[in-house]
This record gives structure tokens, C-alpha cells and sequence, in this order.
């Protein structure tokens, strides 16, 4: 039997603080949900929301990806 997993990476702008928001994660596996918080945060500025990725050549762009 397969199994269908989903892993999405988001931040969450409604909780930040000094212009960084907290990273947070969801996994779904077969219709079952689970979020939790990668104890990251990225400044606004570094974020591309298009692409989901944090943008720069900044030391903590790269670490973040």
C-alpha cells in the first residue's frame, strides 16, 4: 500500500517580532495533519514568497533553504 506525504514550510507573518517571523512546517500523510515550529525565524527582507525560498547570498539565506 502507498502512502501520500506532504511537506509544506511557511512563515508565519501574524506572529513576528523585530521584522522576523517565525518558520513554521505542516506534514500531511495519508489525510492525517501535524504543524509544528522549526524554531527558525527570517527577516522579511530575505523572503521570496513566490518561490517559498529565502533570497541573498547572506550567510543565513543558505542555512535557512
Amino acid at each position: 500500500m502507498r502512502s501520500i506525504l506532504k511537506v509544506l514550510f511557511y512563515t508565519e507573518k501574524a506572529v513576528c517580532k523585530n521584522d522576523k517571523a517565525p518558520v513554521m512546517g505542516h506534514i500531511t500523510i495519508n489525510g492525517t495533519q501535524a504543524g509544528f515550529s522549526c524554531k527558525k525565524e527570517v527577516s522579511f527582507t530575505l523572503c521570496d514568497v513566490k518561490i517559498n525560498w529565502a533570497k541573498g547570498k547572506s550567510e543565513e539565506a543558505p542555512t535557512l533553504n
